[in-house]
């Protein structure tokens, strides 16, 4: 059986409870399955990473989310 390579999504955001909820779905629903998403938060001053952490934990099955979150904007 062949191993399948892990790919790793690096998505950098500030403020991006717009478009997050979409972009993180559209991640998880690849066929792949070997892919983990490292979502990088930069001090977001919106509700950007309460709707990470209600993303990972309702549709997050497989453990395939990881925050990052920054203290001050850089």
């Amino acid at each position: 059986m062949e191993e399948l390579s892990l790919v790793s999504v690096i998505m950098p955001t500030y403020n991006g409870e717009r478009y997050i909820e979409q972009a993180l779905l559209s991640v998880l629903q690849q066929s792949y399955p070997q892919i983990n998403v490292f979502v990088c938060d930069d001090a977001s001053k919106d509700q950007t990473p309460d709707l990470i952490k209600q993303i990972k934990a309702q549709h997050d099955t497989r453990n395939q989310i990881h925050l990052i979150q920054q203290s001050k904007n850089q």
